[in-house]
């Protein structure tokens, strides 16, 4: 029986003041998955992960959390590592979080649950 795997993250992401965002998720090494998204407490799956949009123009996300959640099922019979990048463009800078696991047996899953808290990340006097 395929085993699962699970890593849970919270990381910090500078925003810049009434700006949207966006995201892109990519799943590596010839795995396949599929990503969930928990922004305001609504669960959205986006069309193109590749270009997600987070936010509408003028609205602040400072303070705010997006969750990102992705399901990584092994089907490279040559390893039973996951990879899994979270890129974010439109912030102070543009940033990439890479996140791995290893599951033990082809055909099993790895569940990546991963948090992002906006912050201001203005310059300070």
């Amino acid at each position: 029986m395929p085993d699962e795997v699970y890593l849970r993250s919270i990381d910090i992401y500078a925003v810049k003041r009434n700006t949207p965002l966006h995201l892109a998720v990519a799943i590596g090494l010839g795995q396949i998955g599929s990503v969930v998204l928990d922004w305001d407490g609504q669960m959205i799956e986006p069309d193109d992960i590749e270009n997600i949009p987070v936010g509408r123009a003028g609205e602040d996300l400072r303070g705010r959390i997006l969750g990102v959640i992705v399901k990584v099922k092994d089907v490279n019979e040559s390893t039973n590592r996951t990879n899994v990048s979270c890129v974010f463009t439109g912030g102070r800078r543009a940033k990439t979080f890479d996140y791995s696991l290893t599951v033990t047996g082809a055909g099993g899953y790895a569940h990546y649950n991963l948090d992002f808290l906006f912050i201001s990340g203005g310059r300070r006097p």
